[in-house]
């Protein structure tokens, strides 16, 4: 029993973050996990911008400079999407939740 509460609590973490402000608590729900698409997004094109560095002839230090500028980009850029996309979705969510409940469909 402990074990499926272990999951369902790392898997709750993953999910929501929630923060009381003013005593009141305020819960952040995200669909998709900012961090770990950055970090793949950041490693894809830190490789990406080594090699076709190193196949124009570059030096290394040089592919090396400039693929670890591309990886922060990256992560920045992946991670200011993400977020994005989640703010997005959730507010789709909301509004969906919102006509359902004023057309009647869902009783409390």
């Amino acid at each position: 029993m402990s074990d499926v509460a272990n999951q369902f609590g790392r898997a709750a973490r993953r999910v929501c973050a929630a923060s009381l402000v003013s005593g009141v608590w305020k819960v952040r729900v995200t669909m998709l996990r900012v961090r770990s698409i950055a970090i793949s997004a950041a490693t894809l094109c830190f490789f990406a911008v080594g090699i076709i560095g190193s196949l124009s002839g570059l030096s290394p230090c040089t592919c090396a400079k400039r693929a670890v500028l591309g990886a922060a980009a990256a992560y920045i850029a992946a991670g200011v999407a993400v977020r994005a996309i989640n703010a997005i979705l959730t507010q789709a969510m909301i509004e969906s939740r919102i006509n359902r409940e004023s057309a009647g469909e869902i009783e409390s």
